[in-house]
């Protein structure tokens, strides 16, 4: 395996310092004596993963157990209770919660290396950029996708489509520059995704509006900066869903729940 040190006076990627962590900071994971691997490369690939993860939100995470950084749940992948932590364990990582944590920085396409994760919710922060449309063909298990209040732009990619297993996607109060939902993005709601939240407002001439087919958004937001106020709105995304089964393509039961 390579030498970090080899590298030590090139300028040093996110990637690059993940690598270096993994092989300077880490005695469970590379053998030196012998070169060889101390983990099951699933596990180290989820390690490295998130490193990458915590190193472009600028959000350093302390210990050498993953499953017990910030926003991160695991799931032993045997089954078993209580599964005590060891570097052979077969622990996964099935959740990363970080809403209204200040991150700033962009999505990394390493978060591919999670593949097992079921739920995202990185809401209300102020992550920037594309999403990583190349994670979207390895998140089978992916649930719950929660972006919204951010500030991601270059569009909506059509790689959302690949995420079958989707049950929720709420991606309004971000910067896509308009456009209309993907056509496979509303082909998910043939199938499991029941809530689908997007800035798509009729009454909206905001850029950030994005065109939504009928019968694809459940719940239409009215974009930034169109006299919105995303702590409202964020407030009653809960009563939405309960007053409308999370199906408010109009806006109207929004629009009156924030005029009281």
């Amino acid at each position: 395996y390579l030498n970090p040190s080899a590298n030590s006076g090139l300028t040093q990627s996110y990637q690059w310092q993940a690598y270096t962590y993994l092989y300077n900071s880490r005695t469970d994971v590379i053998n030196k004596e012998t070169n060889t691997i101390g983990m099951p490369r699933m596990r180290i690939m989820q390690i490295y993963a998130l490193y990458c993860f915590y190193l472009q939100v600028n959000f350093p995470q302390e210990g050498i157990y993953e499953c017990e950084w910030s926003g991160v749940t695991c799931r032993d992948l045997n089954d078993r209770e209580n599964a005590p932590y060891s570097v052979t364990s077969d622990m996964a990582v099935v959740s990363l919660e970080l809403p209204k944590w200040q991150l700033k920085g962009t999505l990394p396409a390493e978060l591919a290396f999670l593949p097992y994760i079921e739920s995202i919710d990185l809401s209300n922060n102020q992550l920037s950029g594309p999403l990583p449309t190349m994670a979207m063909f390895k998140w089978n298990k992916l649930k719950v996708l929660s972006l919204h209040d951010n500030q991601f732009d270059s569009g909506l990619s059509g790689d959302i489509g690949h995420l079958t297993s989707l049950q929720k996607l709420t991606i309004y109060h971000n910067e896509f520059q308009g456009g209309t939902i993907p056509a496979e993005v509303c082909h998910l709601r043939e199938g499991q995704l029941h809530f689908l939240w997007a800035d798509c407002s009729t009454s909206s001439t905001s850029n950030f509006r994005v065109s939504c087919p009928e019968h694809c958004c459940t719940i239409c937001f009215e974009p930034v900066g169109f006299g919105h106020d995303s702590g409202v709105s964020t407030e009653i995304a809960s009563q939405l869903t309960h007053d409308t089964h999370g199906v408010d393509p109009n806006g109207v039961i929004l629009s009156k729940l924030k005029a009281q």
